[in-house]
């Protein structure tokens, strides 16, 4: 009975250590992006008249992370009220509030 204790013990021991031999930290990365992302594609297209949406879209070459977007992204001339900035994934949308 001791040996059959044993043999199963010692696997499920021995599976606790590799468990916790692993250190749980943040990667390191890679180096640091300093290029700015590319605007790709916008709805409205640059120069377009007779918009009638009322969303704007801008598309970008890589994914969008906003942490203040009323002061990362300039509007102008200026909508004259509150916008609301979405973003998934590469693409940011701005809507006015209403």
């Amino acid at each position: 009975m001791k040996r059959f204790i044993l043999q199963q013990a010692i696997p499920v021991l021995l599976l606790f250590l590799w468990c916790t031999c692993a250190n749980v930290k943040t990667p390191s990365g890679g180096p640091k992006d300093k290029r700015p992302p590319r605007l790709v594609a916008s709805i409205p297209s640059s120069k377009q008249l007779n918009f009638k949406s009322v969303a704007v879209e801008l598309t970008f070459d890589e994914a969008i992370k906003l942490n203040n977007p009323k002061e990362e992204i300039i509007i102008s001339p200026s909508p004259g009220k509150d916008v609301e900035f979405r973003v998934k994934g590469n693409t940011v949308s701005i809507l006015p509030l209403t």
